[in-house]
């Protein structure tokens, strides 16, 4: 009994001692303002991590948030007095994959990921200006979806690596469940959604990972 308890113990140390586990991600932040549209800010935070159990064959998990703000301010010269509307939203993602590497170089890795995708949002409106203010709920949206990723990571040395997730030609098939408040009801709409690149809104995303 003592010699099989050995036995695994040394079994389990060697699979953690080479274990290739690795953390990565992506921050975004934008501002687009001009003359008579909306300034519009975005953030998204893009964390990942995952373990790969051979050189080429891989398991990790994706995840995402993201918020967004577009500001409108309207100037009234005859009433002295202006009104400012803010519409914001916020979404999220949770998506587990299967990693293949298919090419092999010295310094570059291309590989696929194969993912699983549930994710969310919602939004609101809020009216502020004179003796307005007022928040107004708007559509929540729930979206599912499955997806292969082509990506390519470069090695800086054995520890840090650039990533590049390649959404532009993402293949997959997903569906969009919006739930809008109408004047006396809920009113849902079902998108589906099957092709390249309809996996992801960003065609191309860069982001750093860490190998242990």
């Amino acid at each position: 009994m003592k010699k099989l308890l050995l036995a695994l113990v040394l079994v389990a140390g060697t699979f953690f001692c080479n274990a290739q586990w690795f953390v990565g991600g992506n921050i975004g932040f934008g501002i687009k303002s001009g003359d008579n549209i909306p300034t519009a800010t975005t953030f998204e935070f893009n964390p990942f991590g995952g373990y790969m159990f051979a050189k080429t064959l891989g398991v990790g998990l994706d995840l995402n948030y993201g918020l967004t703000n577009n500001q409108t301010i309207e100037e009234f010269e005859l009433l002295g007095t202006s009104m400012t509307t803010n519409v914001k939203g916020t979404a999220w993602k949770v998506a587990p994959f299967f990693r293949w590497v298919f090419g092999n170089f010295e310094r570059v890795k291309l590989y696929a990921d194969a993912k699983v995708t549930l994710g969310g949002g919602m939004g609101k409106t809020y009216i502020k200006g004179g003796e307005v203010d007022k928040t107004i709920d708007g559509a929540k949206t729930f979206t599912w979806g499955i997806a292969v990723v082509p990506g390519i990571k470069f090695m800086l040395n054995n520890h840090i690596s650039m990533n590049g997730k390649i959404n532009l030609l993402s293949l997959g098939y997903s569906q969009d469940i919006v739930k809008s408040p109408g004047d006396d009801a809920i009113v849902t709409t079902k998108t589906n959604n099957f092709g390249i690149g309809v996996n992801d809104k960003t065609a191309i995303s860069l982001g750093f990972i860490y190998t242990f």
